[in-house]
């Protein structure tokens, strides 16, 4: 006797609170009925034609280049950071101890996963030739600039290192001492700037609210496109002034589309589920602003590579209301600095990450050691993101994974945070949903709309106006940074 599929109308506790983050603030009411003009400005800076490359041309010299690149950049925030004048060869012998930078490897075992004795640290060329050699850890290895109270440091291939040590005989270079990446700037504006968005005309005073949900939108059972529905239903009654909408729209992994049953083109799919129901909410709701962002699991993106293009808009039956970004994107709402990504790259570092315990080389004092050696292991994930200045940190992608993300090294800089954090980062992933502060940014995992057969959880985060005492605190140059994370409150919820 087989189970049953309970019906998605009839889900346990539709539209019911999971969790909040900064519960001490109100939420948001949404726009006010009868606005036809949107509260918020969007500002995106993507060219399309960056973006649209010709991908599966990769030349190796190109990818060489490009992951030499990678390193050097890396090499400079950390000299620059820890006021290093020179970086030594890890591969040539010496008696004295050395800094050195470089990328992690591991090599393909039987396993899932690689250990801390399997590693190997690869140069660049312009900072030890390119060589790989043997990378070890002393038996009482110190890590700096770390997380206060943790005991540790993660690594997984393809992470960016800064290691203090020597290759006493040329067969290994031992780490004593390795160095975290510096934290990034914090995005600030003038304070008047930031004044205009919050207390002029548009928004008056009140806060503002975003929507954050991620594909897929329909079960695997039907092509019905029931959660999304039932999100429409949530946004057109409570009129948030942006929804970010990650793919995938039409998943080329649904069982109805992969098993070829599928009647329709994926165009037409999408213009019969999901654009007639975005049209419901310009109608219903013509203040909130809707911005898709695809995945490389879409059907509908002729782009199927990570840096992933914008849709199309041709042909899908959008409204000028409605906006297309990239995947990854940097966007801005008023003086909010927004970065997401549909690739789960929380899931996959998690998986491929090794921890190593080391004691901290200058502890605070006044810093309670952590129980965990580990601290917050989702935290530790977000800041391999930050700290990486990467959406997709990993080289290569892990083999069971690498179709989730067709990565595409050689246009990296568009996979590239920069040196500085966005004020929210929302990070899609089918780890349990969370809202965290980490190092000042607001992270949120608002989880995907639907899991299988099962709905599943999209975030509301509501950002309040500054406080005159927050805007009084001015640099130098006259600039304040923008503190979201002290004045947003996140919700996840069950559709």
């Amino acid at each position: 006797m087989t189970a049953t599929t309970q019906p998605f109308h009839a889900r346990a506790q539709p539209h019911h609170l999971q969790e909040t983050l900064n519960g001490h603030l109100s939420p948001g009411s949404g726009v006010p009925a009868g606005v036809a003009r949107p509260r918020v400005q969007l500002t995106a800076t993507e060219d399309p034609k960056a973006w649209d490359y010709r991908y599966m041309f990769e030349k190796m010299s190109a990818r060489s280049e490009a992951l030499d690149e990678q390193i050097d950049t890396f090499a400079f925030t950390i000299m620059d950071a820890y006021g290093l004048t020179e970086l030594g060869d890890p591969h040539v012998p010496a008696e004295d101890a050395t800094y050195t930078v470089g990328r992690i490897l591991s090599p393909p075992t039987d396993s899932n996963k690689a250990t801390v004795g399997s590693l190997y640290l690869q140069s660049s060329r312009q900072f030890g030739g390119g060589n790989i050699v043997p990378l070890r850890f002393s038996p009482d290895v110190k890590v700096r600039g770390g997380a206060p109270g943790v005991r540790g440091f993660g690594l997984f291939p393809g992470c960016l290192v800064c290691v203090k040590g020597r290759n006493g005989g040329g067969d290994a270079y031992v780490a004593d001492e390795v160095l975290m990446p510096p934290a990034q700037i914090l995005p600030s504006s003038l304070p008047d700037e930031i004044v205009q968005y919050q207390q002029g005309e548009r928004l008056g005073g009140l806060p503002m609210s975003i929507y954050s949900c991620a594909g897929p939108y329909t079960l695997d059972n039907n092509l019905e496109y029931e959660p999304l529905d039932a999100l429409v239903d949530v946004v057109c009654d409570e009129r948030p002034d942006a929804v970010i909408m990650l793919g995938p729209f039409v998943d080329a992994h649904h069982p109805a589309i992969a098993s070829g049953a599928l009647r329709q083109t994926p165009v037409e799919l999408f213009r019969q589920q999901i654009a007639s129901r975005l049209a419901r909410i310009n109608e219903e709701s013509p203040g909130t602003v809707v911005i898709l962002i695809p995945s490389v699991r879409d059907l509908l993106s002729r782009h199927a590579a990570f840096p992933q293009a914008m849709l199309e808009r041709d042909g899908l039956g959008l409204s000028k209301r409605v906006k297309v970004l990239p995947n990854p994107c940097t966007f801005s709402l008023n003086e909010v600095v927004i970065s997401t990504s549909s690739v789960d790259t929380l899931f996959h570092l998690r998986r491929e990450e090794l921890f190593q315990r080391a004691e901290e080389a200058e502890p605070d004092p006044s810093t309670p050691v952590n129980r965990n050696p580990q601290g917050d292991a989702m935290a530790n994930l977000v800041r391999h993101v930050l700290g990486q200045r990467s959406f997709y940190p990993l080289f290569p992608a892990p083999e069971a994974l690498a179709h989730e993300v067709n990565l595409d090294v050689t246009h990296w800089d568009q996979m590239s945070l920069g040196d500085t954090a966005p004020d929210v980062l929302i990070l899609p992933s089918k780890l349990r949903h969370f809202s965290k502060i980490v190092d000042e940014t607001l992270v949120v995992n608002p989880g995907h709309l639907s899991r299988a057969n099962a709905p599943g959880t999209f975030a509301k985060i509501t950002v309040h106006p500054s406080t005159p005492e927050r805007l009084e605190q001015v640099d130098e140059e006259g600039y304040t940074t923008h503190g979201v994370a002290e004045r947003a409150r996140s919700e996840v919820w069950r559709i």
